[in-house]
């Protein structure tokens, strides 16, 4: 009879040590920035980006908030704010999209006292919106500022069609931030749902529908 032997590990010293990097950071310990893991973490990811057009529209900048859930579970918050601001920083030396989106303790809300931006700000300041899009499964956005129109595309926490910038006349609207995701760290407890439509107007909720709405319903209603 052979007697069982210890399993051999590889021995605890400098090499054992390692760190998480990029997207790693959040994907697998999301606990950690939202709490726990499951539906409840991803509810607060939700407020994340909900907080983000709040704090927008509690500065005066933008009177109409739009909160859609789509029949996949992903959520849709789409805000008339200034844009969030995604071009080229001199400052850092990089793009601002990469910096909001790919960067932790990247954003323009930590200058509260001195009046810059924000007077109050919800949220984790600065992780927020990075956490979110590295825990998203996919993540579009689309901003309009200044004349142009950006388009990103995020999968599992990389960009993967860079930034695509257009020039555009005419647009229906001057500003406008509108984020689409699907978190994946709750994937398990996925169930089928019809679309929830929330509406907020000057930072508080004014409306809730139920279904899937086409456009003209949806301006309709957004405008009444």
């Amino acid at each position: 009879m052979q007697m069982a032997t210890k399993k051999q590990t590889e021995q605890y010293g400098n090499s054992s040590i390692s760190m998480l990097k990029g997207e790693d950071r959040v994907r697998k310990r999301p606990a950690v920035i939202f709490g726990s893991d499951d539906l409840e973490g991803c509810k607060h990811a939700v407020f994340e980006i909900l907080s983000n057009a709040i704090d927008e529209a509690r500065e005066g900048h933008g009177d109409t908030i739009i909160v859609t859930r789509y029949e996949d579970l992903s959520v849709e918050v789409e805000d008339f704010g200034r844009g969030c601001p995604v071009d080229y920083n001199e400052k850092e030396k990089r793009y601002n999209w990469e910096l909001v989106f790919c960067e932790m303790y990247a954003g323009g809300k930590y200058n509260n006292n001195s009046g810059d931006n924000y007077e109050f700000s919800l949220g984790l300041n600065g992780l927020g919106l990075c956490a979110t899009q590295y825990a998203s499964e996919y993540m579009t956005v689309d901003i309009i500022r200044d004349g142009f129109a950006y388009h990103l595309d995020f999968e599992k926490g990389e960009n993967v069609d860079k930034s695509i910038v257009s020039f555009i006349e005419n647009s229906l609207f001057t500003t406008l931030t509108n984020v689409n995701f699907d978190a994946d760290l709750a994937d398990q407890h996925k169930v089928m749902a019809s679309p929830t439509l929330l509406l907020f107007k000057e930072g508080k909720k004014v409306g809730r529908k139920q279904g899937v709405l086409k456009k003209q319903e949806l301006v309709e209603w957004v405008t009444a």
